[in-house]
């Protein structure tokens, strides 16, 4: 794509770095470590604009949005408003008395168990290379999730001891033992507990090590890791053969050829591809830049799509963006992911992503924790919350033609469910209050209920008549409208 360029920042071995430096530097104990939460294992090639992929300036703060509620433009896939969950992976954190709530409110439909944490304190015997099965039953059987959550389970990577060389990379001789150890588990969560879990994912970003920033005088080699993915899909499904398997959970779409590369020695077993994105490693650029870069976001995304039918021949693969926000880079305390702006940002990328011909899933990350989370982790919602509960609640269906006079203002999305409900959301990305106008191509005179999420928190109000009266929408401002 000649419309933007990719930039690598901070990396795996500087973070790892910096820590190791604050530790010799005799920092205090709090001082945050890597360690204290789960935040994206690397850093990731974050986006940048040209003038071609920046917004307009916003002319007016009178807006106009016409709904075409009879031209129907896709059915919208019910697994784009997921989440990630670190926090599954431990008994302790699902058995709080904040999570069951947290969860149906949410209303994930696809929930990824995934830490960085699952091979070195969660779910794997300390300094040994099997699987610890009571924590694993402990977690996942003390989890309350609702009835319509499925689970995808990740497989973050192998123990250390399968990396002698530590060169980041799996041992060749040890190939076989993680396949193992993959079968071992699909056979424990699904035949011993018969959970039955339907979604299986092998790795998380090993691209790092097999073709980004190879160690050890390595070349990048996405076959290598295509192989063990082979090798572990291979033993995992003789053990359950009705498991749907993907990966490689890629930091991100770009560069793609190496990922084509990785997709084309899978193609036999790959039921699903999956990557991440994030818009950005740093909390100074504007709102207004974060926000812009929602369409690059899915432009990569759909890119991608295209790219692997033309890679692999066929369209009966899932694509996964199993991982997203604002900013990866945990060091940065940004704020935006805890405020109403966070709440704009998620609500305009899911709107973008279902946009997405091809796009089966989106997980972002993540339920609940002190940088990222949806929840702080001490039971209190961030507005972000609110997104994926109305999302998940009144729009599923099938998307209808909206319009905005100012796009780069207000940005619309309309929804007609199976059971004939209308509902319709509204996105105030602009740093300015805007005065919206409704019209509908059918009457629509009936009462609607309403959600606003704005500087000032969650608001419901209730019944209103949106097509009569102009709606004031504060700036950087969410709000939904249902038919109960």
């Amino acid at each position: 794509m000649i419309h933007k360029r990719y930039i690598s920042v901070i990396c795996v071995w500087a973070i790892a770095v910096s820590e190791v430096m604050a530790a010799d530097l005799g920092l205090e104990p709090s001082v945050q470590t890597r360690s204290d939460f789960d935040a994206p294992d690397a850093a990731n090639a974050t986006i940048t604009l040209t003038e071609e992929t920046k917004s307009q300036s916003i002319q007016s703060n009178e807006t106009q949005v016409v709904f075409d509620w009879q031209t129907v433009l896709k059915e919208i896939p019910p697994y784009v408003y997921s989440m990630n969950s670190p926090a599954m992976l431990f008994e302790e954190r699902v058995s709080r008395p904040d999570w069951a709530p947290l969860m149906k409110y949410l209303q994930p439909r696809l929930l990824r168990v995934h830490s960085s944490a699952q091979i070195q304190k969660s779910w794997m015997r300390t300094g040994e290379e099997t699987w610890d099965y009571d924590k694993i039953k402990g977690s996942l059987l003390a989890a309350k999730l609702p009835p319509e959550t499925e689970l995808l389970i990740n497989i973050y990577r192998w123990p250390n001891s399968f990396d002698a060389d530590e060169d980041g990379r799996l041992d060749l001789d040890r190939i076989d033992d993680f396949a193992d150890l993959c079968a071992d588990l699909v056979r424990y969560v699904n035949i011993e507990l018969g959970l039955n879990v339907k979604y299986w994912e092998i790795t998380n970003e090993r691209d790092f090590a097999y073709w980004r920033i190879p160690k050890k005088g390595n070349q990048p080699d996405p076959v290598a890791l295509a192989e063990l993915y082979n090798r572990a899909a291979v033993a995992m499904r003789a053990v359950d053969d009705s498991i749907i398997l993907g990966g490689p959970a890629a930091c991100s779409p770009v560069p793609i050829e190496p990922l084509l590369e990785f997709a084309r020695h899978a193609n036999e077993n790959l039921d699903f591809i999956s990557f991440h994105s994030y818009a950005s490693g740093d909390n100074s650029e504007t709102d207004t830049v974060i926000y812009d870069k929602v369409s690059v976001m899915a432009s990569d995304a759909n890119e991608l799509i295209q790219r692997l039918r033309e890679a692999l021949g066929r369209e009966d693969f899932g694509v996964h963006l199993n991982e997203y926000n604002i900013n990866y880079n945990w060091r940065s305390e940004e704020p935006r992911m805890l405020t109403h702006k966070g709440a704009v940002f998620d609500a305009l990328l899911l709107v973008a992503l279902v946009e997405t011909p091809g796009l089966t899933a989106a997980n972002a990350w993540n339920d609940t924790e002190r940088v990222y989370g949806k929840s702080d982790g001490k039971g209190n919602l961030r507005p972000a919350a609110h997104v994926f509960h109305y999302m998940n609640e009144y729009f599923q269906g099938n998307r209808v033609a909206s319009e905005s006079s100012q796009p780069h203002a207000v940005v619309p999305f309309a929804v007609a469910s199976a059971n004939g409900k209308l509902s319709f959301a509204l996105i105030n990305r602009s740093g300015v209050g805007q005065n919206v106008s409704l019209q509908s191509m059918t009457e629509l005179d009936a009462a609607w209920y309403s959600a606003r999420i704005d500087e000032t928190g969650l608001h419901h109000t209730g019944p209103v008549f949106p097509f009569r009266d102009e709606i004031k929408m504060s700036a950087d401002s969410v709000f939904f409208f249902w038919q109960d």
